[in-house]
């Protein structure tokens, strides 16, 4: 009797602190009811989503979904209770309780007794500003790589490490290069052409965070046997 006196206090310990660490957690924490309904949140779910305790007690899974992305959330729930493999997490767009649109990253996993399935409990992580950040990183290189490929005169672009990683057309006419992917991804400090021509020292510079003016180097196309004088600016690209 002692014994299970410990086991059951061990218990309720454990279950104690586990609610402690939920309660205090950094994301939102959710049980979903195989209804779709929410048996529990935490209180960073009410701060994330703006609904208060009371209103999470009538509130279910399809109105904290974009109606953009609630088919795909609404599929997977149903074969996680099914017991069907689905992704342990995914990307999808929330619904705050004003309707602001919101990017979480939903992780979930199954609740089971006695081996049966009686629920999901799901993790929810914002990461709107994550996601605005990555999309302003990709605009302005849409918008650099529009301009480069635009411009009248040879370009390229390497990255730190000296792969080349975009050319415009007008670089392919001038140096007679067939097609980009003849250019793209090659080493532009280990190229045979360069490192022959000497061009390989003020690529370096460039990548140090200088702008270089090289002087008239006298530059063989491996595409074609003719001499080209080139004069060229490089100068680095900053995030």
């Amino acid at each position: 009797m002692l014994d299970l006196e410990k086991a059951n206090k061990a218990l309720k310990q454990s279950e104690q602190r586990y609610r402690e660490l939920v309660d205090n957690a950094n994301c939102a924490v959710i049980i979903i009811e195989p209804t779709g309904y929410l048996s529990f949140v935490n209180p960073k779910f009410c701060e994330m989503m703006g609904y208060t305790m009371e209103e999470v007690k009538k509130l279910h899974l399809s109105k904290l979904v974009h109606p953009e992305e609630l088919a795909m959330v609404t599929e997977n729930f149903k074969k996680k209770l099914s017991g069907q493999q689905t992704p342990k997490s995914y990307k999808v767009r929330a619904l705050t309780k004003r309707g602001d649109a919101i990017y979480v990253d939903y992780e979930s996993a199954v609740i089971e007794r006695e081996g049966r399935i009686v629920g999901i409990q799901a993790v929810i992580s914002d990461i709107t500003e994550r996601k605005k950040a990555e999309e302003e990183v990709k605009a302005k290189s849409q918008f650099l790589e529009s301009l480069i490929e635009q411009s009248p005169l040879p370009t390229f672009v390497i990255d730190s490490e000296g792969i080349v990683v975009m050319v415009n057309q007008a670089f392919l006419k001038a140096y007679n290069v067939p097609k980009k992917e003849a250019v793209l991804g090659k080493n532009a400090l280990t190229e045979p052409a360069n490192v022959r021509q000497g061009v390989v020292k003020y690529i370096k510079e460039a990548l140090s965070g200088k702008i270089v003016e090289t002087p008239e180097i006298e530059f063989i196309s491996p595409y074609e046997n003719k001499k080209t004088v080139t004069k060229s600016r490089l100068f680095p690209i900053f995030d």
